[in-house]
């Protein structure tokens, strides 16, 4: 376990100490243009970041949460993002396009001509190789197994190209790689992350690696994962790795999904690695963001707090396991990721993409993120655009398992009657993915109807949010939408199963923005995620993301269940 005193403390005597600092350790880290942050610079402070940054952190500083500064949450200044940061699926080019038309390949046997054995799609060299099975011939890198291997061009689907996304954040590791996600990867995913695992094995010196799901009932044991993750594995590689899996209770368990190396790359978000859910032919929307720089090193240590408890073991109900490769290493914890000199100097930068980490550690307590979310929510001045599973809680057999969450509902009363405009997109009532049950499902039960009768309840138990005499009702129908999920004209997907909405995702004023893992239904669960601050950045999220969502699910807006659309 790292050190528990925040870092916020140490990071006065580390630039002293150190002066100035060469960042090409940092790699992505450093600035184009600049390699250096001088001690003579003031650190990174809240009045650096919008109005909204400022909210979150000034919030938490002023609350016990400080104490898990660097631990759950932290601030950096130095991140940057690439021109296709935002890993959407299906991906963007397909709003407005039926769903009927996009490329859903027929997927062969192991064994059979052709067929990769692995991700089961058709090899090819161009696109008439695929006229049969209707997929698009495209080179995947995640079919790379060493350094010196060509990526195999396959004939995808509509979101297959979408596993490089993972990939090349995972193969990109030097010294230190951090998986989470909530269970074991499937299918495509599997290979994808095998693969990885199998390139980053075969170097001099492959990094350290963790991988720690969460341990729900029914998921299999970490010993379990080993043989098929690891299978191509040399056993004479020096590749060390540790598998863990982890349950608080009967109840909370790890639903963080990234994959962070070195401290200094990054993918999180929402994606789970289901090839069902992303894959086939009724895929759930998704979103996950990729960035270089220190928030990277937020989720290193958010994974350093899972996997401590994983270490230390959770008691019936709880449950834990690790395994690890070599498997001779039987049931040793790995070593702790520990911040270097250079990234924590590099964080203290103001001229890069300004983010704030927000976790939450569910059970085990310290869960910070409800408050910074809170926060967010709270600084909104003008606007706020939500893009939800759902917001209701589980219910099943007209029995719910839950509740709505006080807070949120609340927060965005609050944001009605200070005049925002509060647009939210959230499941399509019962969407599933074919086949897989109660474990495919992304809609609580609730309608979208619901959801918005759920906010005018809030605003209506207090009247203290709104101007005195102002007539709630009116505020509610002229600033709250709230829509079923739409990529384009279509309802429901090709198998007729209504469409699901996975992200979790809003907007403040058009110029900051959280993605992450965490829902605002009820669910006391291991989440993260970034609240990025910064105008341009959020600019391409909504030029490519919320206003086209926005454009064809507000077909079906409605502000209260009863009066007004």
């Amino acid at each position: 376990m790292v050190t528990q005193r925040s870092r916020a403390a140490s990071r006065g005597l580390l630039l002293l100490a150190f002066g100035s600092f060469s960042l090409v350790a940092a790699g992505c880290a450093s600035a184009p243009g600049t390699d250096e942050f001088s001690a003579s610079e003031a650190p990174l402070e809240a009045s650096d970041f919008s109005y909204v940054g400022r909210a979150v952190i000034d919030g938490l500083e002023a609350t016990s949460h400080l104490a898990w500064r660097s631990r759950t949450w932290d601030t950096s200044g130095d991140n940057r993002v690439s021109a296709d940061w935002l890993v959407v699926t299906p991906p963007q080019e397909l709003f407005g396009v039926s769903r009927a038309a996009w490329s859903f390949p027929t997927e062969c046997k192991a064994g059979t001509a052709s067929c990769d054995p692995d991700f089961l799609l058709r090899t090819c060299n161009v696109d008439a190789d695929c006229a049969s099975t209707k997929g698009t011939c495209q080179p995947l890198r995640a079919t790379m197994k060493s350094d010196a291997d060509k990526p195999k061009k396959l004939c995808l689907g509509h979101s297959d190209a979408k596993l490089d996304a993972f990939y090349d954040v995972l193969v990109s590791g030097q010294r230190w790689v951090d998986i989470t996600s909530l269970t074991p990867p499937d299918g495509r995913f599997e290979a994808m992350l095998r693969n990885g695992i199998t390139r980053l094995s075969r170097r001099a010196n492959p990094p350290q690696v963790r991988f720690l799901y969460g341990g729900y009932t029914g998921l299999p044991y970490a010993s379990k994962v080993v043989p098929s993750l690891f299978r191509d594995v040399a056993a004479t590689s020096p590749l060390k790795a540790a598998v863990g899996d982890y349950r608080s209770g009967l109840f909370s368990w790890n639903h963080a999904k990234f994959i962070a190396v070195d401290g200094v790359r990054a993918i999180q978000g929402g994606h789970n690695m289901w090839t069902d859910d992303y894959l086939r032919r009724s895929p759930v929307q998704d979103v996950s963001m990729t960035l270089s720089g220190s928030a990277a090193s937020d989720l290193h240590e958010f994974a350093n707090e899972l996997w401590d408890v994983t270490c230390k073991g959770q008691a019936f109900p709880g449950t834990t396991d690790i395994a690890n490769w070599p498997v001779w290493r039987g049931r040793a914890c790995a070593p702790s990721y520990a911040e270097s000199a250079a990234i924590s100097a590099a964080r203290q930068r103001k001229d890069g993409v300004k983010v704030v980490s927000l976790g939450r550690l569910g059970a085990v307590g310290a869960n910070v993120a409800d408050d910074g979310l809170r926060l967010a929510l709270d600084s909104a001045k003008t606007s706020l655009r939500i893009s939800q599973q759902d917001f209701g809680p589980v219910t099943r057999f007209g029995l719910s398992y839950g509740r709505w969450l006080p807070w949120v509902f609340e927060s965005l009363a609050r944001a009605v009657g200070r005049g925002v405009s509060v647009e939210i997109v959230v499941s399509s009532l019962d969407a599933n993915i074919p086949g897989k049950g109660i474990a495919g499902t992304y809609s609580n039960g609730w309608t979208h109807a619901d959801v918005a009768e759920q906010v005018e309840k809030a605003a209506l138990a207090h009247p203290e949010y709104f101007t005195r005499g102002a007539n709630i009702h009116q505020a509610i129908c002229s600033r709250l939408k709230v829509a079923p999920i739409r990529s384009s004209a279509d309802a429901k997907n090709p198998t007729g199963e209504p469409i699901g909405n996975h992200a979790k995702l809003f907007v403040v004023d058009d110029r900051a923005f959280y993605i992450g893992s965490q829902n605002f239904y009820d669910a006391n669960l291991a989440e993260v995620g970034y609240l990025v601050d910064d105008l341009a950045v959020t600019a391409s999220l909504m030029g490519s993301y919320w206003k086209p969502l926005w454009r064809w699910s507000s077909v079906n807006a409605v502000s209260s269940k009863s009066a007004c659309r």
